[in-house]
């Protein structure tokens, strides 16, 4: 499972800071790292530019330099498609302020500002309020990304999860949210979320992807009606792998 936290806060709280100074930590423990950036208006691909115009006609757009290279699609995506293709140990999400599915980072400049972001979830305080005050807001601890970073790392390995936000009541409560909750104080596992632990698992590139639980009995139906009607097969677990290259 991959270990998430979502980094939230207001404008210019310092937020990528604390990402940034985060990752180095992490890949110091050469720990595969991920980070998401949450745009909330207009879109990621320039306007005018080359990987745009072929976008106006194409599905999805690949673009290659000699450092980088990135894939567009051209659609609406959310944050699970992107987390299905990153396979990396930790993720840091910058945003996503209004989804309860991970445990967070609550980046502000005054104290007013980080009360509007607390939700229960929080593992520590951080941004641009670090930089001139120490020790806890609200009993959670403050932490500064320039001299903490590593001990705001320990927390993301500590207590990270993301729940795939299907609140489906699988679990017997109302949403991931509250599941989340319980989680982060350890009164429940995430073992428990059974779209993760259902008895069909989809994976792509070695990462789950949650299946609520009609989806998981209607895809295992469908699996074992299709492998009964083959010669030779007996019951047991089921393994297929399919390559969409």
């Amino acid at each position: 499972m991959i270990k998430a936290v979502l980094v939230v806060g207001s404008k210019k709280s310092g937020k990528t800071t604390v990402i940034e100074h985060v990752a180095k930590a992490l890949k110091r423990r050469g720990l595969k790292v991920g980070a998401i950036k949450h745009v909330y208006h207009g879109k990621i691909d320039v306007e005018d530019k080359d990987t745009y115009r072929h976008g106006l006609y194409a599905d999805i757009v690949g673009a290659i330099s000699p450092h980088e290279y990135a894939v567009f699609f051209k659609r609406p995506g959310s944050l699970q498609d992107l987390v299905s293709i990153m396979n990396v140990d930790v993720l840091l999400i910058e945003g996503f302020k209004t989804l309860g599915i991970a445990p967070r980072i609550v980046c502000g400049k005054t104290e007013e500002e980080i009360r509007d972001f607390l939700n229960g979830l929080e593992i520590c305080i951080s941004g641009v309020i670090s930089n001139t005050a120490e020790g806890a807001y609200f009993h959670v601890p403050l932490l500064n990304p320039f001299k903490d970073a590593e001990r705001i790392a320990d927390l993301v390995l500590k207590h990270g999860f993301l729940l795939p936000g299907l609140n489906c009541g699988a679990c017997g409560l109302s949403s991931c949210y509250e599941m989340a909750k319980l989680i982060l104080n350890d009164k429940r596992s995430l073992k428990e979320c059974v779209a993760y632990q259902g008895r069909v698992k989809v994976y792509i590139e070695g990462v789950q992807i949650p299946l609520n639980p009609f989806v998981s009995r209607l895809v295992g139906a469908v699996i074992r009606s299709i492998v009964e009607q083959l010669k030779g097969t007996r019951r047991g677990r089921i393994v297929v792998e399919v390559n969409s290259d």
